[in-house]
């Protein structure tokens, strides 16, 4: 994978998970009923935008061997 590709992932997940994240907490502070399936998208999202970052840092840290 090119150099840029992975730093484009890594920062697009990055943001993924802590926009989904801000959302999921926004919600939560204000006592706010979000629907089960809302949240469980949510939750699916960040999981996946955690699975790239993590295979993504792990292709920089090996590129900088």
């Amino acid at each position: 994978m090119d150099n840029k590709k992975i730093d484009l992932l890594w920062s697009i997940s990055l943001m993924v998970i802590s926009l989904s994240s801000l959302l999921i907490s926004i919600t939560d502070a204000f006592d706010a009923n979000v629907p089960d399936a809302l949240g469980i998208i949510l939750c699916i999202i960040i999981l996946i935008a955690t699975v790239i970052l993590l295979y993504t840092s792990l292709k920089k840290w090996q590129q900088k061997l």
